[in-house]
């Protein structure tokens, strides 16, 4: 790198006297060479930049790592203080228990020593009187042996029961030593075992935590998604009105937004004839092409067709009761519709409801005529 600077200096500072010392083509070619060198300098220095910024970024975001695994660090040693002091303090407690047993027992060794001692003591004084009343009668003699083994014998047996609760008082400083050994282990282990159960759940906190966080992301991406659905339904109602303001106007037609869905209320009076299920007129396709080309610039919507009828009961040759009417009147509809060949017919639905979805109640002749009617009904389709 600093021999091509040095090379773009030196051909920098020679360039006014190229001619005198070069040929024109030596000279095109050093300068071609020159600016090559300029422009592979600009591109490094570009590199460098990109590189730097690059390398700032991953130093950013490994700091921004450093200070998370410091936090769960101190919090983890937060957990094994407080764990390590409730320890201390056990131990503690034991260790005093422990070094009150042990000097009970240095206590008895040592009264067990002045004990034998004393016995030794007793013995030597009773030999030393055996000794001198020896020199006396058999009789006494006797007497004094028979006593002197009579005092052996208590002395001996006295000796034998201190050495036995000694022993006995031994096994049991022992087994409270074991038995206390034993319960630290086990508060240790179960110290042991809670931390490592802290331990999981602030993993699995953590795993809950990145569940919920994508969870939260995918809603937030589908509430963006039925917001533009939304927003292109409204854009199709107003395309609807303006295409179809005369039939609006005249009651003919209503338009009319529910729970994300766009309905086309269209009256019977200009699609049937009284008890027919055939479209009525040239003007009746022509509005239902109308509607059909408006359906068509909205291709990710689903279309259901649903026929309505008033509670007055039908009976003919043509149909058997209002359900087979209502349904026969929205097939009509739905194959008007379909041909515009530029639909998806797998979008489109026809439902027959007979009278049992009335706008309003069948109570007068004008509530029964609104109730004679097929509805258009768009339904914005969001990906899940």
């Amino acid at each position: 790198m600093r021999k091509r600077i040095a090379a773009i200096v030196f051909f920098a500072s020679v360039s006014i006297y190229a001619e005198m010392y070069y040929s024109h083509a030596e000279y095109r070619d050093l300068y071609n060479e020159k600016y090559a060198l300029e422009l592979e300098n600009k591109h490094l220095n570009q590199r460098f930049v990109e590189e730097r910024l690059k390398l700032n970024s991953r130093i950013a975001s490994l700091k921004a790592d450093l200070e998370t695994l410091h936090k769960e660090h101190r919090e983890l040693q937060s957990l094994k203080n407080e764990s390590d002091q409730k320890n201390a303090e056990s131990i503690s407690e034991r260790e005093l228990r422990i070094a009150r047993l042990t000097t009970e027992l240095y206590n008895l060794k040592k009264q067990k020593e002045e004990d034998e001692r004393l016995c030794r003591s007793r013995l030597s004084d009773y030999e030393n009187r055996f000794k001198i009343l020896s020199e006396e009668s058999d009789t006494q003699t006797k007497t004094l042996e028979e006593n002197h083994k009579k005092a052996q014998d208590s002395l001996l047996a006295e000796i034998s029961a201190l050495r036995y609760e000694l022993e006995k008082t031994r096994r049991e400083h022992e087994a409270a030593i074991n038995s206390l050994q034993q319960k630290h282990a086990k508060i240790e282990q179960g110290l042991e075992s809670e931390l490592n159960r802290l331990r999981t759940e602030l993993s699995q906190c953590r795993d809950e935590k990145a569940k919920t966080e994508e969870e939260l992301k995918q809603l937030r991406a589908i509430t963006a998604e039925q917001q533009k659905k939304v927003d292109q339904l409204s854009d199709q109602a107003k395309n609807l009105e303006e295409k179809l303001s005369e039939e609006i106007r005249l009651g003919e037609i209503r338009l009319k937004k529910f729970r994300n869905k766009l309905i086309i209320n269209v009256d019977n009076k200009i699609l049937f004839a009284s008890g027919s299920a055939s479209l009525k007129d040239k003007k009746t396709e022509d509005v239902l092409d109308r509607i059909s080309s408006i359906l068509a610039q909205y291709p990710q919507n689903d279309i259901q067709v649903i026929g309505h009828t008033d509670d007055v009961p039908i009976s003919n040759a043509m149909f058997r009761d209002n359900w087979q009417l209502s349904s026969e009147r929205a097939l009509a509809v739905l194959e008007r519709l379909l041909k515009n060949t530029s639909h998806d017919a797998s979008r489109f639905m026809a439902v027959g409801a007979g009278q049992y979805q009335p706008v309003l109640p069948n109570s007068s002749a004008a509530n029964r005529a609104l109730n004679r009617r097929v509805d258009i009904v768009v339904i914005p389709r969001v990906d899940e």
